[in-house]
């Protein structure tokens, strides 16, 4: 049985320590390993599997349909793990368990019609990891969200699917006042598939690295404006070096942005999505042997 304390109520230095380091290696399974081992050892163990089973369920393919029932399981609110939950989800009713910690799903208007303080309980903050956002009304509200401190808590920031443009992407890495860190300075993977997104976004995110200092993974999926040039801005970034996971999946990629990519050395990174673009089958076998394809 899962005690009371310290969750709610209380979250141990060991714990946060624990939750920070899942944090800052969001694509290192060891680290939420080590916290479910954590969880097992202090009496939490209904927790812990919530951790396992999901962070299990997103290294499936997205069709498989383990997935549905390892969220349904570790979503259950009748479980130890989804009574301490209730609280949170009074007030923001889309959170679940996922990848190991916490995400909230939500549209704008919802988190804007409430404070951050009073709906996010400083209880729960440490498990956060994704926020994940839908239902734009206008492109404003992305900067009105960061204004409102509603991106501070969270280290991955999903946009996908939300027809953003440019420009209100743009307004974001700027900050919300000159002389700001901008807020995504604590992001460390930003996901933005299936978009409208061109090069000049490509261009802004990769001229000020300072920006976005801890970012790990860049998912650029299905943003078909961004061409070669983009794969060449992008390869000639200076921060690039500290990513261990770039998506150009489905993006309008030939063979000559390609090149670019074979002769270069990335240091740490560990994966490129470059399938279903527009280069040869001999080009991605390539990028294959040079070690740089490997999603």
């Amino acid at each position: 049985m899962m005690t009371s304390s310290p969750l709610p109520d209380d979250v141990p230095s060991a714990l946060r320590s624990l939750l920070a380091a899942c944090k800052e290696s969001p694509d290192d399974p060891l680290p939420r390993q080590v916290l479910a081992d954590w969880l097992d050892e202090h009496g939490r163990g209904d927790l812990a599997e919530c951790v396992r089973l999901s962070w299990q369920a997103e290294q499936l393919h997205e069709y498989d349909p383990r997935r549905r029932l390892f969220g349904a399981l570790t979503n259950d609110p009748a479980r130890p793990a989804g009574r301490w939950l209730a609280g949170l989800r009074r007030l923001v009713p889309r959170v679940e368990f996922h990848n190991g910690l916490l995400r909230v799903r939500a549209t704008p208007a919802e988190l804007l019609s409430r404070r951050r303080e009073d709906a996010l309980l400083a209880a729960y903050r440490p498990w956060l990891e994704t926020l994940r956002l839908r239902g734009f009304r206008s492109g404003a509200e992305l900067l009105q969200l960061a204004r409102a401190w509603w991106l501070r808590p969270f280290t991955v920031l999903d946009l996908d699917q939300t027809g953003l443009l440019d420009d209100s992407c743009i307004a974001l890495l700027r900050g919300t006042s000159p002389g700001d860190r901008s807020p995504l300075h604590r992001v460390r993977v930003l996901s933005l598939r299936h978009g409208h997104l061109t090069t000049t976004l490509v261009t802004e995110l990769t001229d000020a690295p300072e920006r976005v200092p801890a970012l790990r993974s860049l998912i650029l999926h299905n943003n078909r404006r961004i061409g070669d040039y983009g794969v060449k801005v992008l390869a000639a970034s200076p921060h690039l070096a500290g990513l261990v996971a770039l998506d150009l999946m489905q993006n309008r990629i030939t063979d000559a942005g390609a090149a670019v990519l074979l002769g270069w050395r990335p240091g740490g990174w560990a994966m490129i999505d470059v399938a279903h673009t527009g280069m040869s089958k001999d080009t991605v076998s390539r990028l294959e042997t040079a070690g740089l394809e490997e999603w």
